[in-house]
């Protein structure tokens, strides 16, 4: 017997948990019959009459696995085999638990609903004699106790290793200058630095509990980039957060790296930083000011290879605000005697950074139309 077993065996030896135990929860089970789908319904829809509960299950999806999960666990509640494998498999559920991030107050009083739902069903079982009853309740009382130790030892587990996370991405994130989280793929946060603390109104050991982000804030495009960046390794997008502890959302540009994991380990991990963009955007709101006032307009290209006019620009070359605008349309607003000019002019610029040139605009003759072109790169 290994040293695990022989644990696990001194469990069920301080328990009282004895072979007629697990007979008379096998006679249990038998009564039982095919009650156990009712039952696990009934556990949810009174888990899910709190709100708490509602934010740890964001989908439909989330819920049913979990319901999957619970099922199997009722059935082996009552098999009457408490072995080894049996402890591994409740760690396993405890450890699920614990990374949607249910706290252990929630899961443990779980096993109250266990207990005031069955016990009263086992006094009325009719295929069962008085004894059995009797029998059946002691020791169901028993196993749930053993049920408690473990998951008890689940969330230990959890926390150690939570813990263990947090100073290796503490070392490597903290200080970064921009929000940084390290999430699980359900987006339960594993670490949080100060940076993205601040964007949030929390403190970083609040966030790093193992909750879900949507405790915090709103998700938004998150989950869709979390999704991209596990096929693809990487995501980036920009979006509007809004904290739930902050009054107004925050414009930001979010990153996303799925992080290697060792081998065997349970959950991917992904990198996310999060940019606030609040200083940039009134920036460019400035600068878009400055331009109306001096008739100048700029061509930007963002990291997406999206090229856009600003509005002055735009309003300079009679191209409609906002339509989406390519090299060959600021081609097509240049004089047409002018195109080739322009056109060796710019790609004079993509080789060595900067140009400037002087043409006509298709809108008006020279010298009236005349507009200067400037290409500038910017590292």
């Amino acid at each position: 017997m290994t040293e695990i077993s022989q644990n696990f065996q001194r469990r069920k030896d301080f328990l009282c948990l004895t072979v007629e135990d697990e007979q008379a929860m096998r006679n249990l089970d038998d009564a039982l019959g095919d009650q156990a789908y009712g039952f696990v319904e009934g556990f949810y829809r009174h888990l899910l009459s709190f709100p708490e509960m509602r934010a740890l299950l964001p989908d439909d999806e989330a819920l049913d696995r979990l319901k999957a999960l619970e099922m199997r666990y009722f059935l082996r509640l009552t098999a009457g085999t408490y072995d080894e494998a049996y402890g591994d498999e409740r760690q396993h559920v405890g450890l699920a638990h614990a990374r949607i991030g249910l706290s252990p107050g929630w899961y443990l009083g779980a096993y109250s609903h266990y207990l005031t739902e069955l016990l009263p069903r086992i006094t009325r079982l009719p295929e069962l004699t008085p004894e059995q009853r009797n029998d059946a309740i002691q020791a169901l009382i028993k196993v749930v106790l053993l049920d408690i130790g473990l998951a008890i030892d689940s969330y230990i587990t959890h926390r150690d290793t939570l813990i263990a996370e947090l100073r290796d991405y503490g070392a490597a994130f903290a200080h970064l200058p921009h929000g940084t989280l390290v999430v699980t793929d359900e987006l339960n946060v594993v670490f949080a630095n100060q940076a993205f603390a601040q964007l949030a109104g929390q403190t970083p050991m609040a966030l790093a509990k193992g909750d879900p982000l949507p405790v915090f804030m709103d998700v938004g495009s998150l989950p869709a980039l979390v999704k991209q960046a596990l096929q693809h390794q990487h995501a980036r997008g920009r979006s509007q957060l809004h904290f739930h502890a902050q009054a107004l959302a925050i414009p930001v540009s979010i990153t996303v790296h799925s992080l290697q994991q060792p081998d065997g380990h349970a959950e991917p991990r992904l990198l996310i930083t999060v940019e606030d963009l609040r200083k940039q955007e009134q920036l460019n709101r400035d600068l878009l000011n400055a331009q109306e006032v001096a008739n100048i307009g700029t061509w930007l290209s963002y990291f997406d290879g999206k090229p856009s006019l600003t509005p002055q620009a735009a309003r300079i070359l009679g191209w409609p605000v906002g339509q989406p605008f390519k090299y060959a349309d600021l081609l097509g607003c240049v004089h047409a005697e002018d195109r080739a000019y322009a056109d060796a002019q710019w790609k004079k610029g993509l080789a060595t950074g900067h140009t400037r040139s002087k043409c006509a605009s298709r809108t008006a003759p020279a010298p009236a139309g005349w507009m200067r072109l400037a290409r500038s790169s910017m590292t």
